[in-house]
């Protein structure tokens, strides 16, 4: 869990002092299972930059939208 304790802390919505964003230790599958610290900062860095590429996707073809003022995906399309 990310969050302190709000009984504990001074604040409400206080992370932990040892929590890296994005790390919930979730590996139901056992993928980081004898790789490196390296090798695991390598990966996240790379899923890091999948989801940001995919955001500029998606930017693009709302905008392209808002240009054009025709759906992208037709209703009904496969």
């Amino acid at each position: 869990m990310a969050w302190q304790s709000p009984f504990e802390a001074s604040r409400l919505f206080l992370q932990k002092d040892d929590h890296v964003p994005g790390d919930y230790a979730w590996d139901p599958l056992n993928l980081s299972n004898g790789k490196s610290a390296n090798d695991m900062k390598d990966v996240k860095m790379k899923e890091l930059n999948n989801g940001r590429l995919a955001m500029v996707a998606i930017a693009g073809l709302v905008a392209q939208e808002l240009v054009d003022g025709v759906n992208v995906f037709q209703p009904g399309s496969q």
